[in-house]
């Protein structure tokens, strides 16, 4: 039997079955997020499923190997400053993990992706003025894929990406 807390349109939490409002991004009981109506985060968030990235921003540690990803033997960010991804479906694993699918424009080129995430933690932040959801995401590319030739042997193909975000919850 459920244990009704909201009365508007109650469902049942995945994980400790207790029923909540189906806008409710977290569960009131047991704090777990929710598949939210539609199976959409970016709308819950309020953000557009895609990503644009000023390449001309990445920090690589390392002050003359971000001038030489920048050249037009690797990123090539003078003809194309941008990175772009547009997600097209989100999976859920369980109720921590999942896979973000979509598809990655780097130098004119578009491939599909996907991207393993993990929501990390929900919190206050350190003042308590805004609830927060942390993710992290990591991907393997090929270069390669990208039109990204030069040095292939000596730098290598395969590039790891981790990504680390935090979604700031509308008020």
């Amino acid at each position: 039997m459920l244990k009704v807390i909201d009365s508007a349109v109650p469902v049942a939490c995945w994980s400790c079955s207790v029923a909540h409002n189906d806008a409710t991004l977290f569960c009131p009981h047991c704090s777990k997020i929710q598949p939210p109506p539609g199976g959409n985060y970016f709308t819950v968030f309020g953000l557009e499923p895609r990503l644009n990235i000023d390449l001309a921003g990445l920090d690589m540690g390392d002050a003359d190997w971000n001038k030489a990803v920048l050249k037009p033997e690797f990123l090539d960010a003078a003809h194309a400053r941008y990175a772009h991804f547009a997600s097209t479906s989100v999976e859920r694993k369980d109720d921590r993990h999942g896979v973000l699918h979509g598809e990655l424009t780097l130098r004119g080129i578009t491939r599909p992706v996907s991207l393993a995430f993990t929501f990390n933690r929900l919190g206050k932040t350190i003042f308590g003025l805004h609830t927060v959801a942390g993710f992290s995401a990591n991907t393997t590319l090929d270069r390669s894929d990208f039109g990204m030739t030069y040095l292939l042997k000596g730098v290598g193909d395969e590039v790891h990406l981790r990504i680390s975000l935090e979604g700031k919850r509308p008020k």
